[in-house]
């Protein structure tokens, strides 16, 4: 597994079944879409018209920064390189955001698309991939970075459908779930992609890497995909749930939760075998990204809306 402090963005997280969940306050009343923590105990939350905010203790309260854009942002991700730690945010309108000194100061860095981004994954200091696409048009967009975000080549993709979602468990192998079911791999750093099938139409919203080979996918209709073999077979999971998931996320090898419309949480303790409700959350928002911590768990959506149950 790669030296990275992630999030992707993606997206819920929860300890164990009997832990509550409690409200914070953000300040904001934007739609937050994604949260990461670095090693440092800060988090960064992003989301609506160029909203980034920031916690320095554990989550107990967040302060905003300046972003310099009014975009939309959808995705953010921080990567600890060799003594520095890196963020990275982005959005619609092609967005990409870059932080080198804890979020304090984003510089905008040209993406050569105006394509929304909905994720963004850095796999090292200088390696990373966003993915996106255009409603409208139905078209792709995966873009790469070999320079530490500077400059942004775009990899050609052989699905036309919107990416939601990217994911390394190391260097070279690295799974993107989209729309219709659409999930992609690759096995050389990104360069060749190959599509894969795990019998499901449903929108996949998110993928997390637990391991080398260990990959979990969550979507439309209380979708859980997952794949103990990086990708050469995948299980559908029960849940019982039919909600939309946009978020999983784990605690250790065999405790994960997943997230979405309505408040709604799953978790699983015994690796994915059986899928337990949790208890709702006061206002029940829908659930748009989450992470894990030693400390505690993050889960952030609708209107602002933070809540943290601690470990």
């Amino acid at each position: 597994m790669r030296k990275d402090l992630i999030s992707i963005c993606l997206m819920l997280i929860s300890a164990s079944v009997s832990a509550q969940w409690k409200i914070v306050n953000s300040g904001i009343t934007k739609n937050l879409n994604s949260v990461c923590f670095t090693s440092t105990g800060s988090g960064y939350a992003v989301g609506e018209e160029g909203t980034i905010i920031k916690t320095t203790d554990n989550g107990f309260s967040w302060a905003p920064l300046t972003s310099g854009t009014n975009n939309t942002l959808l995705s953010v991700n921080f990567i600890q390189g060799d003594g520095t730690i890196t963020g990275y945010a982005v959005g619609n309108s092609g967005t990409i955001l870059k932080t080198e000194d804890y979020g304090e100061t984003w510089k905008t860095i040209p993406s050569g698309t105006g394509t929304t981004l909905n994720s963004v994954y850095f796999i090292d200091e200088y390696n990373g991939y966003a993915v996106g696409g255009d409603v409208l048009t139905n078209t792709s967009i995966l873009l790469k970075t070999r320079d530490a975000g500077k400059t942004w080549t775009n990899i050609p993709v052989p699905v036309n459908t919107l990416l939601y979602s990217v994911c390394f468990s190391d260097t070279s192998l690295g799974m993107i779930v989209g729309e219709k079911g659409t999930i992609l791999k690759t096995v050389d750093g990104g360069a060749d992609w190959t599509t894969l099938s795990a019998g499901t139409t449903n929108d996949l919203r998110s993928v997390h890497a637990i391991s080398l080979y260990l990959f979990y996918v969550v979507g439309f209709n209380g979708t859980v995909l997952k794949t103990e073999d990086a990708g050469s077979t995948w299980q559908i999971i029960s849940t019982p749930i039919t909600n939309n998931l946009y978020g999983i996320h784990f605690t250790d090898n065999l405790s994960l939760v997943a997230a979405g419309a309505d408040g709604v949480i799953i978790q699983t303790t015994d690796g994915g075998k059986i899928w337990k409700k949790l208890p709702p959350v006061p206002f029940s928002p829908s659930f748009r990204a989450v992470f894990c911590t030693y400390s505690g768990s993050y889960a952030v959506g609708e209107k602002g809306k933070i809540y943290r149950m601690m470990e």
